[in-house]
Formats: C-alpha cells, structure tokens, sequence
C-alpha cells in the first residue's frame, strides 16, 4: 500500500452518498467484503472529517464503487460528478479565493489563469502527492494544467478531475455556455505519471491584445 493521501473534502460526499445507499439495500456487507480493502471499509463506516488525511487506495475503491452504483460507470455521470464538487466547495468556502469582488476580472484571461495558478496550490492541499503547474500560451490561446506524480490516478479519477476543473471554470469565469464537462477541458496522459488538462481560453474570453 503506497503512503500518499486525499483529504476528507474529497471523500466526504463520496462516503455519504454511499452510506446512504448501503442503508437503502442497494448493496450489501456480503457484496463489499470481497471489493473492499478493510482499511477502505473501516473509511465507509467512520464519518469522515473533511480537515483530515485519508488513505489515495481508500478513496480510489470507494469513488470506483460510487461510479458503478450510481450510473454503471458513465463517464460524463463522473464529470458532472466532479463539477458538483466544484460548486459544494466553493459553497462550503474552501474555495473563496476564487471569487473575487469583480466579476469582469474573474472573466478576463488574467483573472482566470491567476485563479488557475490558485488551483495548482489547492490541489496539492487535497493531494499530498500531486504537483501541479498553469501554463499559459497567449499564442495559442490555451491554459494548460500540468499534473506530475499521478500515476495513482485511475479512470473514475481522472474524469472526476476535468468535470472539477469545468464547474471551477464556470464559476470563476460566470459563463452559461452549453459545453459538457468533457468538452471544456480537454485531457491527456502522456505517461502513467503525467496529466494535462487543457482549456481553450477562446471559449470564454476573445484573444487580447498584445500588451493588454
């Protein structure tokens, strides 16, 4: 079992909704035993504490186990899934930061790539085994998040993280645009322990200037 850790913010929803479901009937301590890992079964019957570390295997089984009660392992089910933990925190104020007290500024190419700088430093306070970095290309127009160390990162993960990135997007930025979550952010994994998640900023802001 590897040491690194996701904090309870993470997981707090994932557990709930879970426990929920157990005591609905929809799945059974029979059906768990042999799918979860004890530790990982110690997590589901403890209430979860949002300000503390968790074990990544835990979170991993657990959110793979949401994925497959809740929508059969739809990918856009975990995407939504993702940016409605997005608007939970920022509703909760974890992520106040984000919203600054001028809405232009948040919808501006330098609003966003500065509060995309802010994502990096957030996500490695959930994770305390992630790095991230903003990459901005004014010539191209696109803002990239670089993830290094994720070779932990599963699939259920991975689509969780780029419907976040989308509802962080559209809160930061207040855009009603149609674009699904897997449309925003577009992803690749060029190695196990490598993500990049990238936006075209042209879908929410016209390329400036030079100088501007």
């Amino acid at each position: 079992m590897s040491k690194h850790r996701v904090k309870g913010t993470v997981l707090h929803g994932i557990v709930t909704m879970l426990q929920q479901r157990r005591a609905e009937g929809r799945f059974s301590e029979e059906q768990l035993e042999p799918r979860l890992a004890p530790a990982t079964l110690e997590v589901l019957d403890s209430k979860i504490q949002i300000g503390l570390w968790y074990p990544l295997e835990a979170y991993r089984e657990l959110l793979d186990l949401y994925w497959e009660v809740e929508s059969g392992r739809d990918p856009e089910f975990m995407r939504r899934q993702g940016a409605t933990a997005a608007r939970e925190l920022v509703e909760l104020g974890v992520y106040r930061a984000f919203l600054s007290t001028s809405s232009e500024e948040n919808a501006s190419t330098r609003g966003i790539v500065e509060r995309a700088r802010l994502t990096c430093r957030m996500t490695e306070m959930i994770y305390d085994f992630v790095e991230v970095e903003a990459l901005h290309d004014p010539g191209a127009h696109t803002l990239t998040l670089a993830y290094r160390n994720v070779e932990g990162f599963d699939e259920a993960m991975v689509l969780a993280t780029q419907g976040f990135l989308a509802g962080l997007t559209r809160i930061i930025s207040g855009m009603d645009a149609p674009d699904s979550e897997s449309e925003m952010w577009q992803v690749e994994r060029p190695e196990a322990g490598r993500l990049r998640f990238t936006l075209d900023l042209a879908r929410l802001v016209p390329r400036e200037a030079p100088g501007a």
